[in-house]
């Protein structure tokens, strides 16, 4: 018998050296992915770039970026989107760290911010058509590199409110920027037909998909386009319905999670803008003065929320960006709601770390989670870069797993437990401590940025996040 499993082992060995285990291992154990969140990589860091990069080739992008004259700090700086050194850097530490991931997850926002303006500012053509052809490029750009880093390992994305050639919270349902991203999306998933039977479709009308779990048995990956969810979404360049493509995409939703329920399988939810409250908005319109930014129409959240009650048991993990923080939510309430994670955002405009997460996984859904945080951005370059590792998930708050009743749990404790509390505030800006406005021995934020934050992260809806964060306010 011992011979047998020797026998055995050897041949999972030889399976994981010919990159064939993974499917094989997650029947009864874990497994291991990247995920990482707005990348919004910036291609016209250096302006005089932008004619050459629209004339050559996605695969002679590199060499541009390399030869080019430096611009700015070498890897980046604080309040700025991510240059050529800062990806690179990234995906170097994301190789040593985990060379052979399951997958690589991305949750949205590929392009910098404002790319329009800037391309026709610094672009001698800068035409809708020229604008979109350069978007696509710089999708499948970063699509190619992560390939090239990660040979033959899916990568699983949703668009971003930036993922767009009409603007911000802009995307056409139905239009030829998504048609241009189909073939790019195809090469993401690795060529497995298997993975990807019916994505035009759903993808074509409004950026969704579902697709089998690459490894796991009797599990989904279901890519939802929540930017057409949003409260800020407007159909600019189709000129159609603002509301119409959400209630396609939820009505989609429900028939794709309804099948998945029928077929005994566990679905995992990827989107990029979470259900809920905007706390860093409702803090600028003034907390308990004004009424909570909602991240989401009011209307598809009812129907998110419906879909939740009646699905929680199916929904395996759910995880989102967006923020750039590293988040988590409870979506919605008792025994139906479900845990939402959210990813830290490798672009530092927004004042935090530039971070990614290794999440390891089984059968349930996510195990845990683990921060990959560059802690030197300022003015180090790329042989002076300092990444670091956060501890995971399970070791900060001494929770099982990152999961509904964990939340349950934990959320209390960040209301009533100083020591908890700072240590979410310490990980939320990816453990970079210069973004709150409070020393450490104060507890890093003021009373009315930790009661924003907190009750964001426990309610979704405003009555309950009134009622979380402006408790003795009149209704």
């Amino acid at each position: 018998m011992a011979r047998w499993w020797r026998t055995l082992g050897a041949a999972f060995a030889l399976l994981a050296l010919l990159g064939l285990a993974p499917a094989l291992a997650q029947t009864g154990g874990a497994g291991r992915a990247l995920a990482l969140s707005d990348i919004h990589f910036d291609p016209l860091a250096d302006p005089a770039l932008a004619d050459a990069l629209a004339a050559a080739a996605v695969e002679d992008w590199g060499a541009l970026f390399e030869h080019a004259a430096p611009a700015g700090p070498p890897l980046g700086a604080f309040g700025h989107d991510t240059p050529w050194p800062l990806w690179q850097s990234a995906l170097a530490r994301m190789q040593a760290v985990l060379p052979r991931p399951d997958m690589i997850l991305f949750t949205g926002d590929f392009l910098v911010h404002g790319l329009g303006a800037r391309f026709a500012t610094a672009a001698s053509d800068h035409s809708p058509q020229a604008l979109r052809r350069f978007a696509l490029k710089t999708v499948r750009f970063l699509a190619l590199d992560l390939a090239r880093r990660f040979p033959a390992v899916p990568i699983l994305p949703v668009l971003g409110n930036n993922d767009s050639d009409c603007g911000d919270y802009a995307l056409e349902p139905g239009g030829a920027f998504l048609a241009g991203l189909l073939p790019t999306l195809r090469e993401m998933l690795a060529g497995d037909a298997a993975l990807a039977p019916d994505l035009a479709p759903a993808w074509d009308a409004d950026g969704n998909y579902d697709i089998p779990h690459p490894t796991l048995a009797h599990a989904r990956i279901i890519g939802l386009d929540s930017v057409v969810l949003s409260a800020r979404y407007h159909d600019r360049c189709g000129g159609g319905d603002d509301r119409a493509p959400a209630r396609r995409t939820l009505e989609w939703l429900a028939a794709r999670l309804d099948a998945a329920s029928a077929a005994g399988e566990r679905v995992w939810l990827l989107m990029h803008i979470p259900p809920g409250i905007d706390a860093y908005a409702t803090l600028q319109a003034g907390l308990c003065t004004a009424d909570p930014v909602d991240m989401w129409q009011p209307e598809a959240l009812e129907r998110f929320l419906a879909l939740v009650r009646a699905h929680a048991p199916t929904l395996a993990a759910v995880l989102a960006g967006h923020t750039h923080m590293e988040t988590f939510r409870l979506v919605g309430s008792g025994e139906d709601a479900v845990a939402l994670l959210g990813l830290p955002g490798l672009s530092p405009i927004f004042g935090q770390n530039p971070a990614f997460q290794v999440i390891t996984y089984d059968a349930e859904g996510v195990r845990d989670t683990e921060t990959q945080f560059l802690a030197n951005l300022a003015g180090a370059d790329a042989a002076t870069a300092a990444w670091r590792a956060g501890a995971p998930f399970t070791a900060a708050y001494a929770l099982p797993r990152p999961d509904t009743a964990a939340l349950r749990r934990l959320l209390p404790r960040l209301a009533g437990d100083g020591a908890t509390r700072l240590e979410w505030l310490r990980r939320f800006a990816t453990f970079r401590l210069a973004y709150w406005p409070l020393p450490e021995r104060e507890g890093l934020a003021g009373p009315a940025s930790v009661a924003a934050y907190r009750c964001a992260t426990a309610t979704v809806t405003d009555a309950a996040f009134r009622a979380c964060a402006c408790p003795g306010a009149a209704p």
